[in-house]
């Protein structure tokens, strides 16, 4: 019997072909379970002419809950999420940290972030780092005062800016945030 119905579900062997799939639980939380007896189960992402585009995959060889859960392009991996979280893009292997990227095809490993503008000297764009609590550091992008494009990066701790590079590659130390000292370097005991 290649479908079965019972009071509890309905059960295919096979493939099953069809325009949508809905489920909905009348109360609690909806599943859907993949089993695989190779122990890869996937879910893909096909044209028309059943090429993969994308899959989502388990490898599910090792200890229950400890393999990753893979992101593949039709271009090979793209992505993955290691049991401790860990997010590796570009990586082939285990990621080495929370976030770890990697560019293969070029010197750099960019990552992009980007706001809406807002007032003139002001910081937009940034990086934040905190150990445990609220306090931090962050690297950010400053508005110019003239358009949308930085001109300079800020190093604040917490609100406070402790050092400041702008565009022309002046380096100014200490001083007030919107403070822009002239010279290559300034620093500023205030």
């Amino acid at each position: 019997t290649r479908m079965s119905v019972s009071s509890t579900g309905i059960d295919v062997t096979g493939s099953v072909t069809a325009d949508g799939l809905t489920v909905e639980a009348a109360s609690g939380n909806s599943t859907i379970t993949l089993k695989d007896a190779s122990g890869s189960p996937n879910i893909s992402f096909t044209d028309v002419a059943d090429t993969v585009q994308w899959q989502i995959y388990s490898t599910m060889g090792g200890v229950a809950g400890l393999d990753p859960l893979i992101f593949y392009s039709s271009a090979g991996e793209a992505m993955r999420i290691d049991s401790s979280g860990n997010v590796g893009i570009g990586t082939s292997g285990t990621p080495a940290a929370r976030l770890d990227v990697v560019e293969t095809a070029t010197a750099t490993a960019p990552i992009r972030t980007e706001t809406a503008g807002g007032a003139a000297n002001t910081v937009r764009n940034q990086i934040s780092m905190f150990s445990g609590g609220s306090n931090g550091y962050h690297i950010a992008t400053i508005r110019s005062n003239v358009s949308n494009d930085p001109y300079g990066l800020a190093f604040v701790e917490n609100t406070t800016q402790r050092m400041a590079l702008n565009s022309s590659g002046n380096l100014n130390v200490g001083m007030p945030s919107g403070y822009n000292a002239e010279g290559r370097l300034h620093v500023y005991k205030g």
